[in-house]
């Protein structure tokens, strides 16, 4: 993942935390991958560790699954 993020134009701060250094990215990480396997639990706590709305997350899951299907459709 290092190799790969260190190719990205990322911002350090966002590099670090998808290579899993402890801070607010890498707790958005962690409750989207919570939220994408349905781990409601752990998905309240990395939503609260990032301060983000919960009740935001599922407009914001469908807008991703839309934008992706977008990126999709362009192939």
């Amino acid at each position: 993942m290092e190799d790969i993020v260190a190719e990205l134009p990322l911002s350090d701060r966002m590099r670090q935390g998808l290579c899993g250094a402890p801070s607010c990215e890498h707790d958005l990480l962690a409750c989207v991958m919570a939220y994408e396997r349905g781990e409601w639990g752990e998905c309240e706590v990395f939503a609260a560790r990032a301060r983000v709305e919960s009740a935001a997350l599922p407009g914001a899951f469908l807008e991703a699954v839309g934008w992706a299907e977008e990126l999709n459709d362009e192939d």
